[in-house]
């Protein structure tokens, strides 16, 4: 995105941008007539809240993950104790 960035600032003076340069609105209002780096940009977007989503899911899995494996030594450790116990009667 900052190679973008880049692009559409060496094309357009950031003084032009009348959104006293806010990044991700500067981009879109700095070039009114590039309808494929508004495209690109709309993209870039897209995907970076993709990300951000499947990052999320991950995250849940691994908390998921973290529990079960919690849950299992647990398990493990209280089915030892009871077998130390039959052998104790």
């Amino acid at each position: 995105m900052l190679r973008l960035f880049a692009k559409i600032t060496t094309d357009w003076e950031l003084n032009q941008c009348p959104l006293d340069h806010e990044f991700d609105g500067c981009i879109l209002h700095c070039v009114q007539g590039s309808s494929q780096v508004k495209e690109m940009y709309a993209q870039i977007v897209y995907k970076d809240h993709k990300i951000i989503e499947l990052n999320n899911r991950a995250t849940e899995q691994d908390q998921r993950l973290i529990d079960l494996q919690a849950q299992l030594i647990k398990l493990v450790t209280f089915q030892s104790k009871n077998k130390r116990n039959d052998f104790l009667i």
